[in-house]
């Protein structure tokens, strides 16, 4: 009488698709943001501003002086963080008081303003006031507390060019950029930052 039981070949494939398996399920667990990813979450924010820009309309003249603010701008999108971090993204938005000159921002999250939190995974490495590849623009890679990028009543935003990076292993290699557009609010997302 023949003993049968597995073979090495065997067992050895049973191991291998386990751990096939436990890779697969782990990358489902925890996935990693892609720089394009915050790039394409970001141009969605530009959309929401120039749309309650839009809806909202123009504010005052006695609110547009009194919030120091150069044009009627309904909502802007503000950054925070230091360069090189995984930056805060605001949108702010004016609500007119009912008295001359009194408004209210709504720029904090308590305040139920619309927030893009940055992956830890990604970094903001630039941004420049012109629109383009990186090797077109004059990148300003300061403190993300200086961002601030606005939508007016009349469909247009302040054009600007944002660069990403995400992180693959130690070093970041893996880009994404993201262009808006005056006109329309127009958003232009690349996958890296030579096109």
């Amino acid at each position: 009488m023949k003993r049968r039981g597995f073979t090495l070949v065997e067992l050895m494939v049973v191991v291998g698709i386990i751990a096939v398996l436990v890779t697969m399920a782990l990358i489902a667990m925890y996935p990693r943001k892609r720089a394009v990813d915050v790039a394409y979450q970001f141009a969605d924010l530009v959309h929401e501003a120039s749309r309650e820009a839009i809806t909202y309309g123009p504010v005052r003249a006695d609110v547009v002086v009194a919030s120091g603010s150069l044009g009627k701008a309904r909502t802007c999108i503000i950054g925070a963080g230091a360069a090189n971090s995984s930056p805060t993204f605001t949108l702010e938005l004016i609500i007119e008081g009912t008295t001359s000159g009194s408004f209210t921002l709504t720029s904090t999250a308590a305040a139920g303003a619309q927030q893009l939190v940055v992956d830890s995974n990604v970094i903001g490495a630039y941004y420049s006031p012109q629109i383009g590849p990186l090797a077109s623009v004059t990148p300003q890679n300061t403190n993300w507390n200086n961002f601030k990028v606005c939508c007016y009543d009349d469909g247009t935003c302040d054009g600007q060019s944002l660069f990403f990076q995400a992180n693959k292993g130690a070093s970041y290699e893996l880009t994404g950029r993201v262009s808006v557009l005056p006109l329309g609010a127009a958003t232009q997302v690349k996958a890296n930052w030579i096109q």
